[in-house]
Parts: C-alpha cells; structure tokens; sequence
C-alpha cells in the first residue's frame, strides 16, 4: 500500500506534472520555490517533503549545475515511485499481471 502525506502528495503532483514535458520537451525539473508556488507551501514544507519522499524511497534526486542559476538544482528522478506503483498494483490487480509478466519479472522486483 501506498501512502503520502498532503504535503508529499502536493510535491508529488507537481513532479508527475513536469515528469511529461521534461522528457519529451527537455524541459527542466522544478525548483523548491516553484514547487513552493504551484502547491501554496513554503520552501521550508517544500524541502522537508522531498526529503521524506527521498527518504520512502519514492524519488532519487541528483545535484547539477545548471548554465545562469547560481549554486546546484535538484533534478528529480520518479523511476522508484513508478516501481512502487507497479509492484502495489501488480500485487492487488490480477489483471496488471497478464499485461506485464513478459516484460517484467515482477517476483524479482519485489524481493529487492
């Protein structure tokens, strides 16, 4: 089962949003004070949300330099969340499973 707070869900929601135009786009992720601006949280919240959806295992974030902003920006990686997804879904849908199982060897992913 899956659980976020309102705060992670909140941060989580602006990820997923960003998720498509970064990868087809090439788009940037979000900053913390854009995040912080598009869920009505403060930096502070903002921060203290990524770390617990950094810390559940949900997120990856990576540190980069980006060209005319001063100091590292986060870029954040959703492949753990997804994994997440599949093995809450492969577990509690039966019908998830026969799309899958030749893809993916689902028994394996969730030992790790």
């Amino acid at each position: 089962e899956i659980r976020l707070n309102p705060y992670e869900n909140a941060v989580m929601d602006v990820l997923l949003g960003q998720y498509y135009a970064q990868y087809t786009h090439n788009e940037k992720s979000p900053t913390q004070k854009e995040i912080a601006e598009k869920t009505c949280m403060s930096v502070r919240q903002v921060k203290t949300a990524i770390k617990s959806l950094k810390d559940g295992g949900f997120i990856r974030v990576r540190k980069n330099n980006r060209p005319g902003i001063q100091g590292t920006v986060n870029d954040y990686d959703l492949t753990p969340a997804f994994i997440k997804l599949g093995i809450a879904m492969y577990k509690h849908e039966p019908e998830f499973k026969d799309g899958f199982d030749e893809f993916l060897d689902w028994e394996e992913i969730i030992k790790k």
